[in-house]
């Protein structure tokens, strides 16, 4: 992939060896954090929910729209930085209207956008047969859309399948939950599973 970044071309452009290790770098600890905080949280998430349901995690048809679900509820992503690319005005949920001149940095809160009532139905609930597409933002979108997205999807899809497959009981017991302390990625430093005997 990273040798991909040195032979193409974007609008006129090729990629430095140092944007090449950029991206690497991006790609590895970002990337790395992701997989691990959303495997995390999902398992945490799925212990509330029917074994006949967590099973969708086991069928290839339905295992990609059931992940796509996970990441919208259980998104190990909290916040994007982001630079106001232009003046415009926010209007808050309450009405009030918010002026955001161009260049401001913008801290945007990835996981409520997910849980927008306005885009999803049931919007605070995990559904795991959600139709798709599932438009959650957890990896951005157009331009600014995740460099890793399909390495964390696939990755994803392959260990919460072959987790449940090897331990269908797979139970969280009852502990004090443990989230790390980083505003950038959602998730628990550990948490402890049984396997359900």
């Amino acid at each position: 992939m990273l040798h991909h970044l040195r032979e193409i071309e974007v609008h006129g452009h090729r990629f430095s060896e140092r944007d090449v290790i950029a991206q690497a770098a991006l790609l590895l600890f970002a990337g790395v954090a992701s997989i691990r905080y959303l495997i995390g949280n999902s398992v945490h998430a799925l212990a509330a929910v029917p074994t006949a349901e967590r099973d969708l995690l086991l069928h290839p048809g339905s295992v990609g729209p059931a992940v796509e679900e996970l990441l919208r509820v259980c998104t190990p992503v909290s916040f994007v930085g982001r630079v106001a690319g232009e003046d415009f005005e926010y209007t808050a949920s309450d009405g009030t209207v918010v002026p955001l001149r161009k260049g401001r940095p913008l801290l945007l809160y990835v996981a409520s956008a997910n849980r927008d009532p306005d885009v999803f139905d049931r919007p605070d609930e995990l559904v795991l047969d959600r139709p798709l597409p599932n438009r959650h933002l957890t990896f951005g979108i157009g331009r600014h859309l995740c460099f890793g997205d399909p390495l964390v999807r696939q990755t994803t899809r392959i260990a919460l399948s072959a987790l449940y497959r090897r331990w269908p009981g797979l139970h969280v017991p009852p502990q004090e939950t443990n989230w790390n302390n980083n505003l950038g990625f959602h998730g628990f430093t550990s948490l402890w599973v049984t396997d359900g005997h």
